[in-house]
């Protein structure tokens, strides 16, 4: 006995296979065909964008612009990375704090120091109250040591 239950398929799903099986045909050797379609023809035709030419002076100074703000974002980025850098400690790098790490060098040193830092936690986190008081015995109450009743 077949448990499969069959559902039509929809309309949208045989136009997507036959749109589908005709691309699979055509696409490839669609690339090195030179002469545009027909509707990429009229696309061009009723487009409201013209094609003029923008002035030398005004590409330069948008190019400058763009320059100007690529080397700002560099400069927020290399800041990141030096103060990043002195957060770890140097005895991680086995490089010593006369050389610089490399931005790979300094994210993945972050994130071993990250998760090393937390396995610490998860342990600390994890050992009965015991261990923390200096005399060896985990009080309840909040009387202190040498308190009468």
């Amino acid at each position: 006995m077949n448990n499969q239950v069959l559902c039509p398929r929809s309309i949208e799903e045989d136009n997507f296979a036959k749109m589908y099986a005709e691309q699979a045909t055509t696409f490839p050797w669609s690339l090195f065909q030179n002469t545009p379609s027909q509707k990429d023809e009229e696309n061009h035709k009723t487009s409201k964008r013209s094609r003029t030419s923008v002035p030398q002076t005004v590409r330069r100074h948008r190019q400058l612009r763009r320059n100007a703000r690529e080397r700002e974002r560099q400069g927020r980025l290399n800041s990141a990375f030096d103060v990043l850098r002195g957060v770890i400690p140097d005895y991680l790098s086995g490089k010593g704090p006369e050389r610089k790490l490399t931005q790979i060098e300094t994210l993945r040193l972050a994130t071993h120091y990250i998760m090393a830092l937390s396995e610490m936690l998860e342990e600390e986190n994890q050992k009965p109250a015991a261990e923390y008081c200096e005399c060896g015995l985990a009080f309840s109450s909040t009387r202190t040591i040498g308190q009468e009743n």
